[in-house]
């Protein structure tokens, strides 16, 4: 009879981390897996799985997991394991199931997956930037015929006696609101922050992107959207799936050098459609699916096979950074989802992407009454910014108001103006950032002063709005309205 000693030396000593359990105790740890935690082995043996070990909070791996064991088969998933300093250590666990005698045993094995996820956040940073650089350009077009027809009308109105007619200065206005939008979704866009996964409308994100996908797509190519209108939200976060939008969208315009077409569409599944689990949520057997197709060239066996390798390209650049389909597939599968890529040589790719439903929003009996315009005030504002105009600008708005409003073009200014005047000052109205002293600090010192004082912060900066004096005060991102900001004033002087 084979004596078990080298087996057991072979599980002891593997440099791979080893458990064995059953479904509720760790029986056996190697050594590999107490230093992957930082937990002695013999602290380890007898404890419950789940103190040590925590599959993925995702309702969908979750189940696959059950599933997978109620079958007796083996399960490859992500996995958290518990660390004896507090943290985590993400890792790929391999669970297989094993009878012996009477009972199942579960035979865990790991991959530490720290060095992996942090190439994949450099490469994910990476190819956002890649974004974000093909959208500048874009961008700059924008702005420039927002400028064109601001500076435009104002020559006008400087050459002529006439003053300005109601439909010139709607269609400076329409030029305003559409650059101000489109740069705020690249702001938005290209700020790096962790996830933050919430209940979000699929057609919206994808309506709200149309304009910003069309130039990364060129003249030769025509953008279709084809959404469901009935497609139920889903869980997951906004800043990932624009990012899924631009890579899918991007592979997509470089499969058809000859022009072409791409649409991206929405759909529930079909009920043939539909994965079903023993015991599963009836919601989670329900997707929405986001598919992007083009009729490019479409994929080889070998291309398919590789596509989810984090730095296979098929654009023949030897600087390109990949597919980003790596990068995809992580976000997909965090967010519970499922992804299949159909592809034929010489027919087009389509890539569909299936997100768990969430149970529809009721929507709310009645709309929300418009709000009420900002009350007029009298009190003292002392008005801070080192741009002239918006110096200007503001001013006359808050003037329109009521208010009596003192400008200061520096902090320095202000600070002057405190010393002879702070008693009557109720509201402190400041840029963020500022030459010399931020406005951040200039509050912060006239605060020490004169303890009354209110303060509400205008910047167009979105960095700032983490600032941690920032946020516990009032806050206006430029660019605003006059309502806009007298409604901000009136709030930050009622706080």
């Amino acid at each position: 009879m084979t004596s078990p000693l080298p087996q057991s030396l072979a599980a002891e000593y593997a440099t791979e981390p080893l458990l064995v359990t059953d479904s509720d105790r760790v029986r056996f740890a190697n050594q590999a897996f107490a230093d992957l935690v930082g937990v002695p082995q013999a602290e380890i043996e007898g404890r419950g799985i789940d103190q040590i070990v925590t599959i993925i909070d995702e309702p969908m791996v979750v189940e696959r997991l059950r599933n997978a064991l109620r079958q007796g088969q083996p399960f490859r998933g992500e996995a958290t394991c518990h660390t004896a300093s507090g943290g985590t250590v993400p890792v790929e666990m391999t669970v297989i199931p094993v009878v012996s005698g009477t009972e199942t045993l579960y035979v865990v094995s790991g991959l530490d997956l720290r060095h992996r996820k942090r190439l994949e956040h450099k490469l994910w940073q990476s190819q956002r930037l890649d974004a974000v650089t093909q959208l500048v350009d874009w961008i700059s077009h924008e702005m420039n015929d927002a400028v064109q027809v601001i500076a435009g009308f104002a020559e006008l109105s400087g050459q002529t006696s006439r003053q300005l007619k109601r439909d010139d200065i709607r269609v400076i206005e329409r030029a305003s609101r559409r650059a101000t939008r489109m740069l705020s979704q690249l702001l938005d866009f290209a700020r790096r922050r962790p996830a933050a996964r919430t209940p979000i409308d699929l057609n919206e994100v994808i309506a709200q992107w149309h304009d910003l996908l069309e130039p990364l797509i060129g003249a030769d190519i025509r953008l279709f959207a084809d959404l469901d209108p009935a497609a139920p939200p889903i869980f997951a976060d906004r800043g990932e799936i624009q990012h899924i939008l631009i890579n899918l969208v991007t592979n997509a315009r470089d499969a058809m050098p000859g022009g072409g077409t791409v649409t991206i569409a929405t759909r529930m599944t079909k009920p043939d459609e539909r994965i079903k689990f023993e015991g599963l949520d009836e919601r989670l057997a329900e997707y929405v699916v986001m598919s992007v197709t083009d009729t490019g060239i479409g994929m080889t066996a070998e291309t398919k096979a590789n596509l989810f390798q984090p730095f296979f390209t098929t654009k023949g650049d030897p600087g390109a950074r990949g597919l980003g389909l790596a990068t995809v597939q992580e976000i997909v599968r965090e967010a519970g989802g499922l992804l299949w890529v159909r592809s034929q040589p010489d027919a087009g790719t389509s890539v569909e992407i299936h997100f768990p439903a969430l149970a529809a929003v009721t929507p709310a009996a009645r709309p929300a009454p418009p709000a009420a315009p900002p009350r007029p005030g009298n009190e003292t504002i002392l008005l801070v910014d080192d741009d002239p105009g918006v110096l200007r600008f503001a001013q006359r708005g808050l003037e329109l108001y009521g208010y009596q409003v003192v400008a200061a073009q520096s902090a320095a200014e202000a600070t002057a103006i405190a010393a002879e005047r702070g008693g009557e000052i109720a509201l402190l109205v400041t840029d963020v950032m500022m030459p010399g002293q931020r406005g951040t600090g200039l509050a912060q010192e006239l605060l020490a002063d004169w303890p009354h004082l209110k303060v509400l912060f205008i910047s167009g900066y979105s960095g700032d709005e983490s600032a941690e004096v920032v946020r516990r005060a009032a806050y206006l991102g430029k660019p605003f309205s006059i309502e806009e900001l007298a409604g901000a004033a009136r709030g930050a002087l009622e706080t």
